[in-house]
């Protein structure tokens, strides 16, 4: 099984505007940053994917991961290839007794087969990515079971 994040969200960024030469206008810009991230693994024997939709991106986050998986998978023992974000090597990380970590090597994420996967561009978390806070909130208050496939 292999295993990794992503960040989707949106970022504002101010465009230029048209000024007569000589004024430079006084335009009021509000930067908005809104992101969520996709915790997904997947076991390609078994032709299944898991994920879930989280605020962020830490130890405690990767926690809940794991036990969810971890209960998806109740019946297999899992091996699961983690990339090396400092959250994977965290002293407080709790793997679950049916689940190994192995860390994949440095600078390689071509080995990892949810880097490349269509899992981020499936037509399933699209719009749940896409949509401001409302819509992040209501998936983040779906239950787990939702996003297993």
């Amino acid at each position: 099984m292999a295993q990794d994040e992503g960040r989707f969200g949106r970022i504002s960024r101010p465009k230029r505007c048209w000024a007569p030469p000589g004024i430079r206008p006084q335009v009021p810009a509000q930067v908005v940053r809104e992101s969520m991230y996709v915790f997904a693994a997947a076991a390609p024997s078994l032709g299944r994917l898991v994920a879930l939709v989280l605020p962020t991106a830490n130890t405690a986050m990767m926690n809940h991961f794991l036990s969810h998986v971890s209960q998806t998978f109740a019946d297999f023992f899992i091996v699961m290839q983690v990339d090396q974000a400092g959250w994977h090597r965290s002293k407080e990380l709790v793997v679950p007794a049916n689940i190994r970590l192995i860390e994949q090597p440095p600078y390689s994420p071509e080995v990892n087969p949810v880097k490349s996967g269509a899992w981020s561009r499936s037509p399933l978390l699209i719009p749940c990515c896409v949509r401001c806070k409302y819509a992040r909130k209501e998936a983040l208050e779906a239950s787990p079971s939702h996003w297993s496939i």
